[in-house]
């Protein structure tokens, strides 16, 4: 019985078509993950922005991106970078974007990289 059981739980993990069945439900789990976490990172983004110090104003006082003198056009995302242009609580929606958009990339890289190694990418 338990032979029975561990060869069923086998196909059904591999299925008739062996590793290609997995990893196109990989693939799919992945999906999955990147569409819920997208969301979300484009949500925290907002939030982080949205809590900035008092006088600390949104357009005008937005940091350059590389340093050094202001573009002619800020950008007020630029602030996500600035840990003292944020309140404690915009530091805290910043990390919850840096862990949302790892969980849109994490996954993704993975992937890839097993089908690289297993010789799925075609």
């Amino acid at each position: 019985m338990r032979y029975r059981l561990r060869t069923l739980m086998i196909v059904l993990a591999l299925g008739p078509q062996g590793r290609a069945t997995w990893f196109t439900v990989l693939i799919a789990i992945v999906c999955i993950f990147a569409l819920v976490s997208w969301p979300l990172a484009i949500y925290y983004m907002f939030k982080t922005v949205d809590n900035l110090k008092p006088g600390v104003r949104l357009w005008q006082d937005a940091p350059s991106l590389f340093g050094g003198k202001p573009w002619p056009m800020p950008n007020p995302f630029n602030h996500i970078g600035a840990t003292e242009h944020l309140t404690p609580e915009g530091i805290r929606y910043r990390r919850r974007l840096i862990y949302a958009v790892l969980c849109f990339l994490v996954p993704i890289a993975v992937v890839l990289l097993i089908g690289a190694l297993t010789d799925q990418l075609d």
